[in-house]
């Protein structure tokens, strides 16, 4: 697992080559940050989307809560919350924690609008058919 660890946290040098080489392609200007998700607000900065893949789902219950209200301090009112995240159909009890569509909507209740929790596949390093998952879009009121 730790190697595991070290090789995904070594594919962040890689961001600043692949953001220019796309953003040039595009003709776009994009920010990446790699940040404490519990302590957004210490940013002091507010965005009109948030892109979560594969990180809600190694939460326990507790730190949902405060993922959420972390995510609230960063983003625009009317702003985007999209989220990948296992779901509860992948069979099996390897891997990360399987997430309901009941456990989204109570996170993400009081002061967010879901807008839609689709079934979809989350690619991963272990299977090549990937998982069973969760793409969310949720709109901060």
């Amino acid at each position: 697992m730790a190697r595991k660890l070290d090789e995904i946290l070594n594919e962040y040098t890689l961001m600043p080559h692949l953001k220019s080489e796309k953003t040039q392609e595009r003709g776009i200007t994009v920010n990446f940050l790699v940040f404490d998700a519990f302590k957004l607000q210490l940013l002091q900065n507010k965005f009109n989307t948030i892109i979560d893949c594969g990180l809600f789902h190694v939460f326990s219950d507790e730190e949902r809560t405060i993922y959420a209200a972390s995510l609230s301090s960063a983003l625009y009112s009317g702003g985007k919350y999209f989220m990948l995240c296992f779901s509860e159909h992948e069979p099996g009890s390897y891997g990360l924690r399987r997430v309901t569509q009941a456990e989204i909507r109570a996170t993400f209740g009081n002061g967010w609008k879901i807008n839609y929790i689709r079934e979809t596949k989350l690619e991963t390093t272990f299977g090549s058919a990937g998982v069973k998952a969760w793409l969310s879009s949720i709109t901060q009121l």
